[in-house]
């Protein structure tokens, strides 16, 4: 599957979810609208409770700060990875090619396992007769404006300020080949990673096209290669020495 590294989005969908959770706890100064109507509505950086440590807290609580990083952490890996395997790995090159409609994040949504909503509630302090799906929405949503725009660095080494070129996660050579065969479609063909020209390079000259789109059609799977992860340290730590 194509698309950015799912670590790197799981940080991303991590700052989402801890946002609107904030959101969620903090007493709403609206006239009785409720906290899950004003994050539909848009409300992503208003009313948090913030701590000196920079904690988000519910007003009112006083929870362990450790012991609650530990629940947030372990629930959001959980209704991270219940996602579809294309919307854990999107970035700004998969979305043009696939878009996800609010009629397509709701269906998501009502596709979630059900006992994340009752977890949600148990382990997070969410009131009992809260609508966790228009939370979920919310957070996705979120996600999916973050996760699709373009940041900047490189998605092998992860550096900024190197102009970034596109690599065709499936090698433009082989895509007459494969269209024919139906081994891939149109849109998985267009998708491409956004990668500095010093790893674009490094990345065609180890490895064929013909292995390319049978093994490493995604950055994730890119990554997993033992020389594609050294030659990226190696180059980080050339800027940082610079």
């Amino acid at each position: 599957m194509a698309g950015r590294s799912a670590r790197a989005n799981f940080n991303i969908f991590l700052e989402c979810f801890s946002r609107h959770l904030c959101l969620f706890y903090q007493p709403s100064h609206s006239g009785g609208v409720s906290r899950c109507q004003e994050i539909k509505r848009g409300k992503t950086r208003e009313g948090f409770y913030s701590q000196p440590n920079g904690e988000c807290q519910a007003a009112g609580r006083s929870p362990d700060v450790e012991t609650s990083r530990i629940l947030v952490d372990s629930f959001t890996t959980r209704l991270f990875m219940a996602l579809p395997q294309d919307l854990r790995t999107m970035s700004s090159s998969t979305l043009h090619s696939e878009p996800y409609s609010i009629s397509k994040i709701m269906l998501i949504c009502s596709n979630l396992p059900d006992d994340l909503d009752e977890t949600a509630k148990d382990y997070l302090g969410i009131p009992k007769d809260a609508d966790i799906k228009r939370l979920f929405f919310a957070i996705i949503s979120d996600y999916v404006k973050a996760a699709s725009q373009n940041h900047g660095s490189c998605e092998i080494c992860e550096r900024h300020r190197f102009k970034l070129t596109a690599h065709h996660l499936i090698p433009q050579v082989l895509h007459g080949r494969l269209l024919k065969q139906g081994i891939y479609s149109k849109h998985q063909l267009k998708q491409v990673a956004w990668l500095c020209r010093g790893c674009h390079e490094f990345i065609h000259h180890r490895v064929k096209p013909t292995l390319l789109a049978e093994k490493y059609s995604s950055v994730d799977l890119l990554l997993r290669r033992h020389d594609v992860r050294e030659w990226a340290k190696s180059i980080r730590n050339v800027v940082k020495k610079g």
